[in-house]
């Protein structure tokens, strides 16, 4: 999770951070693991609760991580305390009934309640173009990732574990399982990889929070005779382990913000094939450090991945290329500093 790893390297003699949750979830065991001072505030009363904490911890700044969330910024804005809004992804994606209508008045209300807007790529940013008050308020600062964690390893220790022989090679997909994500298109792309190539498996690792959703593409799986080529891995804490025994990397996702697992993925020095959307184009440079296809187009994503599949020299070269894409412009301390620095100028403009 970026948000752990962003709290875990601030400046300590500048920041005293505070995370705030509203339940003890995954979340709350991995800050905790961090040495992060965690606070839970119980759902009833949470806004009143928060607004108290607040005030008796004497916060200069509260971040604002959802837009599922309203009471960081209403609390905020009660005591007349900075608030940076911490944008991951199109409005629109986060609430998918809203109309667009609806979606507008939802991003204006985060504008009007933000001393800073924060967005994770130049992607995300445009969803603020109908606003036209002229503003400093909006400010992009990439997604960054600890580069050296994930450097590439030669242990693939794990390959029994799931089935796979040392001559078989790996296609991996990290992503929650929802219909956005479009694994759909992954597993119909694996079918024209398998028939040119027998020995590759394909790997499905990610929260599952639909088990309808996870039903259907077990159905779609087997209604393609790839049963044996399909593995299912469920959530991950840490997915390096499996970048390690991974040869590409595959995201037809058809919206994201900026996805860590793209940047994780070439951190660890792996080629990557994703469909060509915005987000996607912000992190991979085609036929640079990996392949962009067209989006929504299942053939096209599996002739990318049988390319480079074919190719295994370049796929070494574009691993390399995306590694030193990834220190040069998504650097997990390139990211703090410009957090720390949007931090610092906010408290003093509410000083004014």
């Amino acid at each position: 999770m970026l948000l752990s790893e962003v709290v875990k390297n601030l400046d300590k003699k500048l920041f005293n951070p505070i995370i705030v949750l509203n339940q003890k979830k995954d979340t709350y065991r991995l800050y905790k693991d961090k040495a992060i001072m965690v606070k839970v505030l119980p759902g009833a009363g949470y806004a009143r609760n928060l607004t108290k904490l607040l005030k008796m911890s004497k916060i200069d700044i509260v971040v604002t991580n959802t837009p599922h969330i309203l009471s960081g910024a209403f609390s905020a804005k009660i005591l007349h305390i900075p608030h940076i809004w911490y944008i991951h992804s199109d409005i629109e994606d986060v609430y998918p009934l809203l109309s667009h209508k609806m979606a507008k008045k939802i991003l204006s209300v985060i504008w009007m309640l933000s001393s800073k807007i924060m967005t994770v790529s130049y992607a995300t940013r445009r969803q603020f173009d109908f606003i036209t008050e002229k503003s400093n308020k909006l400010v992009t600062i990439h997604n960054g990732v600890d580069v050296d964690y994930f450097a590439l390893k030669k242990k693939r220790g794990l390959l029994p574990k799931y089935g796979i022989k040392k001559s078989d090679l790996v296609v991996s997909m990290f992503s929650r399982l929802d219909p956005l994500k479009r694994h759909r298109d992954f597993i119909k792309a694996a079918r024209e990889v398998k028939r040119s190539v027998r020995n590759v498996k394909f790997i499905i690792s990610g929260e599952d929070s639909s088990p309808n959703y996870k039903r259907e593409l077990i159905s779609l799986i087997k209604k393609n005779g790839l049963d044996s080529s399909f593995i299912f891995t469920g959530y991950l804490k840490d997915i390096s382990p499996l970048l390690s025994m991974t040869d590409i990397v595959v995201l037809p996702s058809v919206t994201e913000g900026l996805p860590l697992t793209l940047l994780e993925a070439m951190a660890a020095g792996k080629s990557i094939v994703a469909a060509d959307i915005p987000a996607h184009r912000e992190a991979v440079t085609h036929k640079k450090t990996g392949l962009l296809v067209k989006s929504e187009d299942p053939l096209s994503l599996g002739r990318a991945v049988l390319y480079l599949l074919c190719r295994p020299q370049m796929r070494k070269t574009m691993g390399r290329r995306g590694r030193r894409r990834v220190k040069k412009f998504f650097n997990i301390l390139n990211t703090v500093l410009q957090l720390e620095s949007l931090c610092e100028t906010a408290i003093k403009d509410g000083q004014k």
